[in-house]
């Protein structure tokens, strides 16, 4: 437990692929390829990863939307309500409009001190240097329980959403379209406390996908596949308590995701100032 307490720390330190590269060759006994799993359960995922997006920018958005969809499923579950029935908002709109008293689902009706406390609850942040950024996207949405993270973030196709009505993403895969932009490995980060109101323990549950690097022992196979690590066939967590992920106004993490894109390749010309090129 400790040593994969560790190894999430320098992963999450890590500000390029070639660091991360450093931290699995640091750990060789812990990294080999029995501990890593297909993404969505099938070595035929590739197609589903690179036919997302031609774009790294619209890729972060799906990314940016999961987020906005964990923050409202949290107030939906925490107002008792289930995001599957009929007292369920029926559109993003209404959604901001009950959970946030927003009126009429409009950001530009809030005071601004009204938005930075709201705005602190998604937020953005650029590491490393201009020419090798990695992007790490925070929310205190409702998170998921390292046991789920099969079912949830590392699943495909599976319409986790698509019965509920105020969320965008609703076909389970739009956010892998942002991997293929991780630098040439296509290493990505994933951190997760479940933030319901029902949440009995600190449980954080981590994994990292990259796309898989074929070897000797894959002298058979055409094509590679993108894949996450799963030390002993199970999610590695660890208790977690007031985390300092570097959040905006020294926020400290107890709950939510996180997702870190390392080495993200944008295109050419917005890699000025990331707070105003995109």
């Amino acid at each position: 437990m400790m040593q994969l307490k560790s190894v999430f720390w320098e992963l999450f330190n890590s500000n390029t692929e070639n660091e991360v590269d450093l931290v699995l060759k640091k750990y060789p006994k812990l990294f080999i390829d029995d501990n890593w799993h297909p993404y969505g359960d099938s070595t035929g995922n590739t197609g589903t990863f690179e036919n997302q997006q031609s774009s790294a920018i619209p890729a972060l958005v799906e990314k940016i939307t999961n987020s906005i969809d964990a923050i409202l499923m949290k107030e939906c579950f925490d107002n008792g309500i289930n995001p599957k029935s009929e007292k369920a908002p029926k559109s993003m709109k209404e959604a901001v409009e009950v959970f946030f008293k927003v009126k009429n689902g409009e950001i530009s009706e809030l005071l601004p001190s009204e938005r930075s406390n709201l705005a602190n609850k998604l937020q953005i942040i650029a590491t490393g240097k201009k020419d090798n950024v990695s992007i790490l996207i925070y929310d205190a949405g409702i998170g998921q329980k390292h046991t789920e993270f099969p079912n949830t973030f590392l699943s495909l196709h599976n319409n986790n959403k698509a019965d509920i009505h105020f969320v965008q993403g609703k076909y389970n895969m739009g956010s892998t379209g942002s991997v293929v932009f991780c630098g040439e490995k296509k290493y990505q980060l994933i951190g997760s406390i479940y933030n319901g109101s029902n949440r009995d323990n600190n449980d954080f549950g981590f994994t990292l996908v990259r796309r898989h690097p074929l070897n000797q022992n894959d002298a058979n196979v055409k094509m590679t596949w993108y894949e996450y690590f799963r030390p002993d066939k199970k999610i590695p967590f660890f208790n977690m308590k007031d985390a300092d992920f570097g959040l905006i106004d020294n926020l400290k993490f107890n709950g939510g995701s996180i997702v870190k894109l390392y080495s993200y390749e944008f295109p050419s010309g917005s890699k000025g100032d990331i707070s105003t090129d995109l």
